[in-house]
C-alpha cells in the first residue's frame, strides 16, 4: 500500500480539475471554429456521443436532465454541420439516434488529441 500525503493528495485533485476546466475550454473554442452559434448542450452531446458510439434522444435526456426536445434540437444542430447522421427519422425524434460521420470522428480524434 501506497500512502500519499493529504496535501499531494488534494494538489493531485485539483490539478485534474483544473485540466478538466482547460479541456472544457479547449473543446468550445473547437466547437465555436466549426459553428459560433453552438452552445454547450449540443458540445456536450457530441462528447457523449465519442464516448459511447451511438445516442438516442432518450438517453441525452436523462443524462443531462433535460427535455427531449432540447436533445432532439441538438441532434439537428450537430447534423447541420455535418458531425453526425440521425437515423430513425420515421419514428419521430423520439426514436432518432445519432451516429458519427466521418467529419465527426475527425473532431472526435482532436478532441482526444486535447486530453493527452
Amino acid at each position: 500500500m501506497i500512502r500519499v500525503d493529504k496535501n499531494k493528495v488534494k494538489i493531485r485533485m485539483a490539478s485534474t480539475r483544473l485540466e478538466g476546466v482547460v479541456f472544457g475550454l479547449d473543446m468550445i473554442k473547437t466547437f465555436r471554429k466549426i459553428n459560433p452559434n453552438i452552445d454547450f448542450t449540443t458540445a456536450g452531446v457530441f462528447c457523449l456521443l465519442c464516448l459511447i458510439g451511438k445516442l438516442g434522444v432518450k438517453d441525452g435526456s436523462e443524462y443531462f436532465a433535460t427535455s427531449y426536445e432540447r436533445i432532439a434540437a441538438a441532434f439537428v444542430g450537430l447534423s447541420n454541420v455535418n458531425l453526425c447522421k440521425i437515423k430513425n427519422k420515421k419514428e419521430g425524434f423520439y426514436g432518432e439516434i445519432i451516429v458519427l460521420t466521418d467529419k465527426g470522428k475527425k473532431v472526435k480524434a482532436k478532441l482526444t488529441k486535447l486530453l493527452r
